[in-house]
């Protein structure tokens, strides 16, 4: 059982289905009704995935992340989304989607000052700060993560050319 936080369009499933695996439940969660709608209808022949429309920090359509039971459960670039005001209720249901003995894949872009944000991760959380960065610094992460799960490995999915050329 999968349990994608912040699916968007369905792009792991996406993924899964290309690749012919077949788990035995995917569960796409997202915020935008209107996105899950049209994955419901992308997908509507994939008989062992679901879509649903639920808030992933204020749960407020009716699931109960408690009862999805996943055994794998993924939010791949949400995080940086939901404001950082909000990222220890976010990790609450995002940890609530496993099992007892579920693993959880999480990516978030890792805050470098002397890069900057992307610009869609600078906003108005609403939280009295005004426009600031969302996204989180390595050490930030890290200490988040530590307060919901234990961390078993961590990777860097993305560089750029002056990252490694040297």
């Amino acid at each position: 059982k999968i349990v994608d936080f912040g699916c968007g369009k369905g792009n792991l499933l996406e993924v899964l289905y290309r690749n012919k695996f077949k788990c035995q439940k995917y569960t796409g969660i997202d915020i935008r009704n209107k996105t899950i709608i049209s994955a419901n209808e992308k997908y509507k022949d994939v008989e062992w995935a679901e879509f649903l429309t639920e808030d992933l920090v204020n749960a407020q359509n009716g699931v109960d992340f408690k009862q999805l039971l996943a055994d794998k459960v993924c939010s791949f670039e949400v995080l940086e989304h939901v404001g950082k005001q909000n990222a220890d209720k976010f990790m609450e249901n995002f940890i609530a989607c496993g099992n007892e003995n579920a693993t959880y894949y999480l990516s978030t872009p890792n805050f470098n000052e002397n890069v900057g944000a992307a610009g869609n991760h600078t906003y108005d959380s609403g939280d009295g700060r005004g426009v600031a960065v969302q996204e989180f610094s390595y050490n930030e992460l890290k200490e988040l993560f530590e307060k919901h799960a234990t961390i078993i490995d961590s990777f860097g999915t993305f560089a750029s050319i002056r990252d490694y050329k040297p």
